[in-house]
């Protein structure tokens, strides 16, 4: 193994990322301090890096037409089971209304928020540009007036 020049890795070559141990040895001076404690001052970095470029990668590929909005719940009431194909004895209706009229609301998609509805979402769909409904497996705590939090997107 060929020794690194003074002052480290990082020199060498710029596209390495010094983690605060010195290489000009080779890494045989690191041996001799275990008992030091490392710096991970550069992990955080490259975390952080990994994390911005990940986060940006999503919004230009899934969340470029993504808008979140606020709806209130105006009913959540058993499904009659014989209105539906699969005669599910435990699903539960939420309608609402949004804050805004959506555009073009017959080609989006809603995804709502697991924490603030409490129950399994088995579909969602809008009626008009500023309401939904919301078919649940369970009820939901939710009671009419209450205010949700939904990602609308194509």
């Amino acid at each position: 193994m060929e020794p690194n020049p003074p002052g480290g890795c990082a020199e060498a070559n710029p596209h390495e990322i010094s983690c605060g141990i010195d290489q000009s040895d080779g890494g045989r001076a690191a041996d001799k301090k275990k008992t030091e404690a490392p710096d991970f001052g550069c992990l955080k970095s490259i975390w952080s890096y990994f994390t911005n470029i990940v986060i940006a990668f999503y919004k230009a590929a899934f969340w470029s037409n993504m808008k979140t909005v606020e709806a209130k719940v105006e009913e959540n009431f058993k499904e009659d089971p014989e209105s539906e194909p699969d005669r599910e004895p435990n699903t539960w209706l939420i309608d609402g209304k949004l804050d805004e009229e959506i555009e073009n609301w017959e080609n989006m998609r809603l995804d709502f928020r697991f924490p603030e509805i409490q129950a399994e979402i088995i579909e969602s769909y809008m009626s008009e540009a500023n309401r939904f409904t919301l078919r649940t497996h369970g009820k939901s705590p939710l009671q009419k007036g209450d205010v949700i939090h939904m990602d609308v997107r194509e």
